[in-house]
């Protein structure tokens, strides 16, 4: 099965963390991970940042010779509130196509400027209990902007709690079911994060919100966690913990003790490279990112804010960018083809003329008297009309012209045959010029002479002019002079 490395990017205000994930098949492994941070590069002259989050990301990726199917990216929790609210529909469309209506009287704005997602929690018969995700939409756009000016386009932009709930249903292993009543808490220097899962079907439900760097960890969770699940809703209890403390300074027996929860402490390192903790970058951030990875590899449904502003046309515009493509080949190999047959005619006709020029000379010689009979007749036509000609009078179809030499001499062999059988003809001489013809000869009698006469004065092509005879050595000699009838 073919590998194929999808990049997670976590974006904070000022800095970011990627991650590179291999999928093999169900498997996927995070590989590698880096991070940038604005507040590392140089001021120009006025104080401000020379370049961009995306900027840093890019050279980044370049430097380390990263390649990558697709990218996803989470978004800090300093970027959006969260809200719950109720919704009249179950269905996960009807859901999307009001959210905003509904979200508009939580926040009491207009959410024409927000970026809106959402999560199913849980469902009846009298609708959905959602969670919201609203933020500024200049604010992410500005964002998705500075990403694509350098080349990356993420095919979504999801809460980081979102990327965070993913990272964890991968890694943990345990089905849905043993998640059931579960609270899950992850909590770093400068962030928390609450995710409740209620039943096996919906999206857990979650808060987030950030800490100061020197608080005391034990009592924060000591006052959060009660009022995190009286928030989430007054008939849940969480009847186990799950704790992912990256600081390192959560007194566990203590808090167990003072909530009477069970909890179970655990690292979040361990679900990621070795190799990581050598980038000096927050276990909790990394695990965020390769969330957002995930997501790389399928739909973020509800949860992406870019559906809300600017959905990812990525697949689209390639496909498009394909297909113009491919237009563009076909009509230049078309056009091509086109051209050449163009020149074959071209040259064809030439060929064909010369043929015409060189066939139009030889029959001059051989027929100087034949002319087109029109100013468009080609040779090739009077060629042919001339065989056919041929071929009628080979065949007895077509007579010939009265006045060619072919043509008297065919009246007077015409003439000599009508004679009758019996009759002793000898031809000495047949004479034909452009006025007349003389045929010389004898014949056994004078009586044969005579019907040879009449013979000739009997055709209707031929006229007598002169005519002699007498009788010599028992044959009877004679000369006859004709013309062809006008």
């Amino acid at each position: 099965m073919e590998h194929q490395n999808l990049l997670g990017v976590y974006i904070k205000e000022r800095s970011a963390v990627a991650v590179l994930t291999d999928i093999h098949g169900q498997s996927r492994t995070a590989i590698s991970c880096f991070s940038v941070s604005l507040d590392d590069q140089k001021k120009d002259n006025e104080g401000a940042s020379a370049v961009n989050i995306g900027q840093l990301i890019a050279e980044r990726v370049f430097e380390r010779k990263i390649s990558y199917a697709n990218v996803a990216a989470a978004m800090d929790c300093s970027y959006y509130t969260q809200h719950k609210i109720h919704s009249r529909f179950t269905d996960h469309r009807q859901i999307a196509q009001t959210v905003k209506f509904d979200a508009e009287e939580v926040l009491a704005s207009d959410v024409l400027e927000k970026a809106i997602a959402f999560d199913i929690n849980s469902g009846d018969d009298t609708g959905s209990d959602i969670t919201i995700y609203s933020s500024q939409k200049k604010d992410y756009a500005n964002i998705l902007n500075d990403l694509q000016t350098n080349k990356i386009d993420p095919v979504s932009m999801e809460p980081d709690v979102c990327c965070l709930t993913k990272f964890l249903l991968v890694n943990l292993k345990k089905p849905r079911e043993q998640l059931a009543d579960s609270l899950i808490i992850l909590i770093s220097v400068q962030r928390c994060y609450f995710i409740y899962f209620m039943d096996t079907k919906n999206s857990p439900v979650s808060r987030t919100f950030l800490t100061q760097t020197d608080d005391d960890k034990t009592k924060l969770l000591q006052r959060q966690i009660p009022l995190t699940l009286a928030s989430f809703s007054k008939e849940i209890s969480a009847s186990k913990v799950f704790l992912f403390d990256t600081t390192n300074s959560v007194n566990v027996e203590k808090l167990d003790g003072l909530l009477g929860i069970k909890i179970e402490k655990h690292s979040i390192a361990d679900f990621l490279p070795a190799n990581f903790q050598t980038e000096s970058i927050d276990m909790l951030d990394a695990a965020i990112a390769a969330g957002a990875a995930i997501s790389a590899s399928g739909k973020a449904e509800g949860t992406d804010f870019r559906r809300d502003f600017s959905p990812y046309m990525g697949k689209r515009q390639n496909i498009e960018r394909t297909l113009k493509l491919m237009s563009i080949i076909v009509s230049l190999l078309l056009l091509a083809v086109g051209i050449y047959f163009q020149i074959e005619v071209i040259k064809k006709g030439r060929d064909v003329g010369r043929a015409e020029e060189k066939l139009k000379n030889e029959v001059k010689l051989i027929m100087p008297k034949k002319q087109a009979g029109g100013a468009k007749e080609t040779m090739s036509n009077i060629l042919k009309r001339e065989i056919v000609k041929l071929s009628e009078q080979k065949s007895g179809k077509l007579m010939l012209e009265s006045g060619s030499v072919e043509a008297k001499l065919n009246f007077v062999l015409e003439a000599i045959n009508s004679m009758p059988a019996n009759i002793d003809l000898n031809i000495e001489t047949i004479e034909i010029s452009q006025n007349s013809m003389r045929l010389i000869g004898d014949t056994d009698s004078s009586q044969s002479t005579l019907k040879l006469f009449d013979a000739i004065k009997e055709h209707k092509e031929l006229i007598i002019d002169e005519r002699s005879s007498k009788t010599s050595s028992n044959r009877n000699d004679f000369r006859v002079t004709m013309r062809i009838a006008n």
